[in-house]
């Protein structure tokens, strides 16, 4: 896997230096991705996103670590809180750390994947359980539902 993407990246940057048209190359690797986006949309210009940030104490709600079932497998997807940006660690069928992009009230969509989390719980507020929709990916589909340790 990581010599394709090594290959993958080598071709995307040849391709960027032989383009006839501006590009743009955003290094990721402090994880500020709020201001990613708004670099891109810059360089496109489009206008800023009103992202909606989610607060420590908010995002206290949510962090966690949630059990799931899947047939045979039992496993364990940990929601955690970084850089004030949500992100869901594994999550069957997805990358490592995937940044959660508030859609609405408790939903979050899985960031570059056809993923929804949504988080319910009780009357007060407090989350209880995730619940995952989404397509079938190649290798299976998500489980649904995932019960706060």
């Amino acid at each position: 896997m990581v010599a394709y993407w090594t290959a993958y990246r080598g071709l995307t940057d040849a391709a960027c230096t032989e383009l006839a048209f501006p590009t743009l190359a955003v290094d990721t690797s402090a994880g500020e991705w709020s201001a990613y986006w708004q670099r891109v949309l810059t360089f496109l210009e489009l206008p800023p996103t009103d992202e909606r940030t989610i607060t420590e104490r908010e995002a206290r709600n949510f962090v966690g670590r949630y059990r799931y079932e899947q047939g045979d497998t039992q496993g364990v997807v940990t929601i955690g809180f970084a850089h004030g940006e949500l992100f869901v660690d594994g999550l069957p069928h997805t990358w490592p750390s995937n940044r959660l992009v508030q859609t609405s009230h408790n939903v979050f969509a899985v960031e570059s994947l056809p993923f929804d989390l949504t988080f319910e719980g009780t009357s007060d507020g407090r989350v209880t359980r995730m619940v995952a929709t989404g397509p079938r990916l190649l290798d299976g589909t998500l489980p649904g539902v995932f019960e706060k340790l």
